[in-house]
């Protein structure tokens, strides 16, 4: 039965199939799953600002006055301010809407809002409007429970609200009770659409992803299976025809591979087969010193020939002794036919006829042949011959001529090739046969690798950051045009061809001949990371070492990252952080001398600088609005200490809470500590006026009198010392009027007495000792008036020291008073200055946290 040739199928399109079938499963998972991370990912940031804005706002709010809102529903100019920071955040970070809600029960009350310009502010959310509680997300009732803060699963409102994400953030009040929400809704709408959006771009990039990879698959498949199988197959179609001079190519010799195996199989076949075409050309020749081993018991053909060469051996043993015969001039001599059989009787029979004139050419040509089967090239041939024999002459020049040159070219071109010249290629046209295959396929060789050469260079060229490749001696070679531009700039080198072979410290980064080398620290400590400077930027360098199939370490390539704008940013934002931090100590401090000086910004800091001078305004504003309020409580502090309560600040030069400062509207505390002072100053005037008009009454002589005004405090002791002073004084003062009294009445009686001794002498006698009596008398009440005036001088200077203490003291409790007075303000002052930076601090806090996740 005939044989019929099968049709040839392409094992290429099967496998091809394969890896196409595995690639779209796997694209299209990658493709299903970035779209839900990404989706993910932004609900996530969207949820994450929300609920930043949210308690932001919340952590602003007084939450005492937020319960007043609600119980009240009356408004005021903190009212104002709270809602007029709302509207600022709606503006600037671009939520939907920003409100504030309270607990009504089976609804929520809406009590602050933020509107932008020219938006409706009756439309919803104005002070008591309620919403039925189903409306919102249960995050909201959550959050008033445990007073943590939330943000919603993207929603839907329905028409004229669209697609919304919720953050919702508690409100304290000063006991840390949650007493409302602060909710801000920020739109998904155009974030949902444009993720759909990415559906069919996503769709489309798999499409053309899978396309470009099933045709590199196919082309890489078809290079690298398809062809070298077809290849052999083609081989093996010589093989069959009994060619046996076969060239396999030694691209795929060389390969460990199904390919590899089946290539240098087929290439045993065809030496084995080589080998015994050659034993059977040697015995064509003559050449009867070749073995030849049989490869088993089964090898026929072998064997055949091992008895073929056995009988030719026999036959040239004939042949020789009739050449030496010959040779010794035995022309006579012939050979034993009988030994052999057939055609090889009939040889010895011919031998025996042609033996002078066969052996020299044949034993010419047989050694030719055996070297040339050596490797070794023999010379030509230039002894002359006779009739055929010069033609066998003719032709063993041509081969040897043809074995020559093709050894020489594929030396050539294998010399080249070792000394990186990848651009010599030999002169095909020059060979014949299947000599010109294999320089053809040396040359195609030569053209895929030099493809290769350049198609690796040009991924790496591709990468925009500069890499360089160095030996073990640390000697360039290899570049990208990263590189190579940064050296042309430097004038380091012209072209990178330049550079090859150079020392890698010619970069001329301020590590290189140092301990800091990137490749030195690799090798010394095995850390592949190296930050330094290099043309004036801020660089980040990654080692690694360069490996050969072996694993063995014949080089490094280093990779440079150019970090001179995060390094900038970090440094600059430093300096002025800890800028700020001292202007806040010397506030703290009560010292108004800030550094208002912000650092000139580079092309990596401005952005930064600008939040920073927005933010020295801010303290410059701060310092005037503060170096106001000092003056004039200093201008107060002074009136008051000179006795002048009246005077008053000018209110028209204070803003916000220092203008109510200044007009005395306080609330909290404050309103406390306000009230405590106008009831101190009060209380001060009442007991000045008392004391003064007591004293000018006992200056007066009005000693009938006491203070029953009620004292508090210390001035309970003074008011007891002027009542104890006044009612001493009216004591002497009594004493005095009557030892005047009975003075008075001596003096009298001594008038009498006189008047009467004058009257008559008769009763001088009996009266001198009557008078006698009254002058003792006289005189002891004279000295009890003495010590009695001496007692009120006592008692009057006790009353005065008394007095002038009771001064002192009232000055020193003015005084003191004036240092509360002081101190409270001072107090209160910096109190509020570090509520208004650390307010504003957390709203650009929150700025940069929603707006971070949008730069990058």
């Amino acid at each position: 039965m005939e044989n019929k040739e099968r049709k040839v199928g392409s094992l290429g399109s099967k496998v091809s199939l394969i890896v196409v079938c595995s690639v779209l499963v796997s694209t299209l998972a990658i493709g299903i799953f970035c779209y839900f991370a990404y989706r993910d990912n932004s609900i996530q940031l969207t949820g994450e600002k929300a609920l930043g804005a949210a308690q932001s706002i919340a952590s602003g709010i007084d939450g005492d006055k937020f319960v007043e809102y609600d119980q009240t529903g009356v408004t005021d100019e903190y009212f104002e301010t709270v809602k007029a920071t709302m509207s600022e955040m709606k503006k600037r970070n671009g939520p939907e809407y920003v409100y504030s809600l309270a607990d009504a029960g089976e609804n929520y009350k809406l009590i602050i809002s933020g509107y932008l310009e020219g938006e409706d502010q009756t439309a919803w959310g104005y002070l008591g409007y309620t919403d039925p509680k189903n409306i919102y997300a249960e995050q909201t009732e959550l959050v008033f429970k445990d007073g943590v803060g939330r943000y919603t699963e993207p929603q839907d409102y329905g028409p004229g609200y669209g697609i919304l994400i919720s953050g919702f953030a508690p409100i304290l009040d000063s006991k840390g009770n949650v007493v409302g929400v602060v909710g801000t809704d920020f739109p998904m709408n155009e974030q949902i659409a444009k993720i759909n959006q990415l559906i069919p771009i996503m769709g489309a990039m798999i499409a053309v992803t899978s396309a470009l990879l099933i045709l590199i698959t196919y082309l890489i498949i078809r290079k690298i299976i398809a062809l070298p199988l077809r290849g052999i197959a083609e081989k093996s179609k010589l093989l069959v025809l009994g060619d046996t001079d076969l060239h396999m190519e030694k691209k795929y010799l060389g390969r460990n591979d199904e390919v590899g195996l089946l290539s240098r199989g087929f290439a045993d076949i065809a030496e084995n087969m080589q080998l015994q075409a050659g034993v059977a050309d040697a015995l064509a020749a003559g050449d009867l010193s070749t073995e030849l081993t049989p490869r088993s018991e089964k090898d026929v053909l072998g064997k055949s020939i091992v008895f073929v060469i056995k009988t030719l051996r026999e036959l040239v043993q004939e042949a020789e002794k009739m050449t030496v015969s010959a040779v010794a001039g035995k022309l006579g001599e012939r050979g034993n036919d009988e030994k052999f059989s057939g055609g090889y009787r009939q040889i010895i029979a011919g031998f025996n006829e042609t033996m002078d004139a066969v052996v020299n050419p044949l034993r010419l040509a047989a050694d030719n042949m055996d070297a040339i089967s050596k490797g070794d090239i023999p010379t030509p041939i230039n002894k002359e011959l006779n009739g055929e024999f010069n033609d066998l002459k003719n032709s063993l020049n041509r081969c040897i001529a043809a074995v020559g040159l093709l050894v020489a070219d594929t030396k050539m071109l294998s010399d080249g090739a070792i000394q990186g010249d990848f651009e010599v290629r030999a002169d095909e046209n020059k060979h014949l046969g299947d000599f010109r295959k294999v320089i053809e396929g040396v040359n195609q060789t030569l053209d895929t690798v030099v493809d290769k050469a350049v198609w690796y260079q040009a991924i790496i060229d591709s990468i925009p950051f500069p890499i360089h490749v160095t030996d073990m001696d640390m000697k360039w070679t290899l570049f990208n045009s990263a590189f190579e531009k940064v050296m042309v700039e430097q004038g380091v080198v012209k072209t990178r061809e330049e550079a090859y072979g150079m020392d890698c410290w010619h970069a001329g980064a301020n590590i290189c001949n140092t301990e800091g080398c990137g490749i030195k620290r690799l090798v010394e400590k095995g850390e592949g990371e190296t930050f330094f400077e290099w043309g004036g930027k801020n660089n980040k360098q990654d080692t690694a070492y360069l490996k050969d199939k072996n694993g063995q370490n014949i080089g490094f390539v280093e990779v440079v990252t150019d970090l001179t704008g995060i390094i900038r940013v970090r440094n600059y934002t430093e300096t002025e952080v800890h800028r700020l931090e001292n202007n806040l100590k010397l506030l703290a401090g009560g010292n108004l001398e800030f550094d208002l000086n912000i650092a000139n910004a580079d092309e990596y800091t401005a952005e930064v600088s600008e939040q920073f001078q927005a933010i020295g305004q801010s303290i410059a504003e701060v310092k005037e609005a503060l170096s106001n309020l000092t003056q004039d409580a200093e201008k107060m502090t002074t009136a008051a200490v000179e006795g002048d309560l009246s005077n008053r600040a000018d209110v028209s030069r204070h803003g916000g809470e220092f203008a109510k400062i200044m007009e005395g509207s306080y609330q909290g505390d404050h309103q406390e500590i306000k009230n405590a002072m106008n009831e101190t100053i009060q209380n001060l005037v009442t007991y000045v006026e008392e004391i003064s008009d007591t004293l000018a009454a006992v200056a007066d002589g009005d000693l009938d009198l006491e203070v029953t005004t009620d004292f508090r405090g210390d001035f309970v002791e003074i008011k007891n010392s002027l009542n104890n002073i006044v009612s001493s004084l009216s004591d002497v003062l009594g004493d005095i009027s009557v030892a005047s009294d009975q003075v008075a009445s001596g003096s009298r009686q001594v008038s009498d007495g006189s008047q009467a001794l004058s009257q008559g002498s008769t009763e001088q006698a009996s009266s001198v000792q009557e008078l006698t009596a009254s002058i003792a008398e006289v005189a002891g009440q004279t000295k009890q008036n003495a010590v009695s005036a001496g007692q009120a001088k006592q008692l009057a200077e006790e009353a005065r020291i008394n007095a002038v203490k009771g001064d002192n003291h009232m000055k020193e409790m003015l005084h003191s008073m004036e240092d509360i007075s002081e101190s409270s303000a001072n107090i209160y002052k910096i109190i509020k200055v570090i509520d208004e930076i650390a307010f504003q601090t957390n709203i650009l806090a929150l700025n940069a946290a929603t707006d971070s996740p949008w730069r990058f």
